[in-house]
C-alpha cells in the first residue's frame, strides 16, 4: 500500500505515533504497593470471552487448505455483529479486515458468511484488499489516516496474512525481520488501542508455526487450525494463552454456502467419528479400569501399526474425547460420557458389527 496524498491527516497520524512513543520513553516508572496492585482490574477484557483479549497480539496459524482465513472471518464478523462465538460472550466493536492474500475471493466469502448467519449489512466491519507494509511509518500513518476518516474505532485489526503484510523482503524465518514485523504490529495496536490478529503460515513441517522465536513468544494467544483435505477433521486448538488456560479445542467444519463457504462449528460425537477413531476410542473406553494407559498399552488393545495409531489418538485428542497425562491416556469428560455405554470387554455400543482392521 502506497502513501496516498489524498487522505487526511497523514502528518497528523504520524506526529501521534511519534507523540505516543515519546510518552511512553516520558512517562517515568512507577512501583506499586500490593494494596495498588490488588486495586488494578483482575478479569482479562476480552473481544471473545477466553479466546480474543483487548488490545492483545493473536495469530491463527494453519496450513494450505485448512480454512484458516474463513475462521478469521467468522470472528471478525461475530466480534462486529456482537454475536456469540461458540457459546462464548463477545463486545460488539468495530474490525478492520485487511485481505493482503485471497483478496479477489473476499467479497464471496463475506457475502456467504452474511447470508449464512443472516446478517444483512455488518456496518462495523470495514475491508481492505491492499497490502501494508507497516514497518513503514508512513503506510502505518496512513492506515491511522484512512481509518480515522471512516469514523470507525477498530477494537480488532485482522492481518492476512501476516507475511503479505510483513516488510519488503521478509524473511519470517529472520529473528531481526521478525522483531520488526512485531515491533510495528505493536505500535499499530497502541496507536488504535485494539487487538491485531496475523493469520499465518506453519513452518518446514505442519505442527509448527512458521517464523523466529520471536513471534510464538511475543503474542497473547496462539491459535492452531489443524485438518482439512486429507488431514482429519478440523480442529481449533489453543496452543498457548497467556492469561487464560491453553489446549480448548474447537473442532469444526467447512461448509458450502451460496457463493463460497462458512465455517461452522462441529458438534463433537462418536457419531461423527470415522470408523477407525471409534474403534480405537472403544478400545480405550474397554479398559477404563486400567486407566490411564501408556500409549504402547493402548496401541497393542487398538492392533493399529504406529504411525496410524498415533495419527489417531492426535486427532481424538484434538477433538476432546481423549487427554494425555503425565502417566498416560485417559478419556476425557466428553470421552466417557460418549462411551458410557461400552462395557468391558465386550465391543457394543459405539462400534458397527465389523471393526476396520489395521494394516
Amino acid at each position: 500500500m502506497q502513501p496516498d496524498r489524498n487522505l487526511p491527516s497523514t502528518d497528523d497520524a504520524l506526529a501521534a505515533i511519534e507523540a505516543n512513543d515519546a510518552a511512553k520513553r516520558a512517562s517515568g516508572l512507577q512501583l506499586l504497593t500490593y494494596a495498588d496492585l490488588m486495586a488494578k482490574p483482575k478479569d482479562v477484557p476480552c473481544l471473545v470471552e477466553r479466546l480474543i483479549p483487548e488490545a492483545g497480539l493473536v495469530v491463527l496459524w494453519g496450513t494450505p487448505g485448512s480454512g484458516k482465513t474463513f475462521v478469521a472471518l467468522d470472528l471478525a464478523h461475530r466480534i462486529a455483529m456482537g454475536m456469540p462465538w461458540r457459546d462464548r460472550a463477545v463486545v460488539a466493536s468495530d474490525v478492520v479486515y485487511v485481505a493482503a492474500e485471497g483478496a479477489s475471493g473476499l467479497p464471496a466469502r463475506a457475502q456467504s458468511w452474511c447470508e449464512a448467519n443472516d446478517v444483512e449489512n455488518p456496518t462495523r466491519m470495514r475491508y481492505l484488499t491492499q497490502r501494508l507494509t507497516l514497518d513503514v511509518p508512513a503506510v502505518r500513518a496512513e492506515l491511522l489516516a484512512a481509518i480515522a476518516a471512516t469514523g470507525v474505532t477498530p477494537r480488532l485489526l485482522v492481518l492476512d496474512t501476516l507475511s503479505a503484510n510483513g516488510p519488503d523482503g521478509f524473511n519470517e524465518n529472520a529473528t531481526d525481520h521478525m522483531k520488526v514485523a512485531m515491533d510495528a504490529s505493536r505500535s499499530v495496536r497502541d496507536a488504535l488501542g485494539c487487538t491485531v490478529l496475523w493469520v499465518h503460515h506453519p513452518g518446514w513441517t505442519d505442527d509448527r508455526l512458521r517464523g523466529a522465536r520471536d513471534l510464538q513468544g511475543t503474542v497473547d494467544i496462539e491459535l492452531k487450525l489443524s485438518g482439512g483435505p486429507g488431514g482429519g477433521p478440523r480442529v481449533m486448538k489453543v496452543m498457548k494463552a497467556r492469561d487464560f488456560a491453553a489446549g480448548d479445542t474447537f473442532p469444526m467444519h467447512l461448509e458450502p454456502f451460496g457463493a463460497s463457504c462458512v465455517m461452522r462449528a462441529q458438534d463433537a460425537s462418536a457419531e461423527t467419528l470415522t470408523p477407525s477413531q471409534r474403534a480405537v476410542l472403544v478400545r480405550l473406553a474397554e479398559h477404563r479400569a486400567e486407566l490411564p494407559a501408556t500409549a504402547t498399552k493402548w496401541m497393542g488393545w487398538s492392533g493399529y501399526g504406529r504411525s496410524q495409531f498415533f495419527k489417531i489418538i492426535d486427532e481424538l485428542k484434538n477433538l476432546g474425547f481423549v487427554r494425555q497425562e503425565r502417566k498416560g491416556y485417559t478419556l476425557t469428560d466428553l470421552g466417557e460420557e460418549q462411551t458410557a455405554s461400552v462395557p468391558s470387554p465386550d465391543v457394543s455400543a459405539l462400534l458397527s458389527a465389523s471393526l476396520p482392521h489395521a494394516a
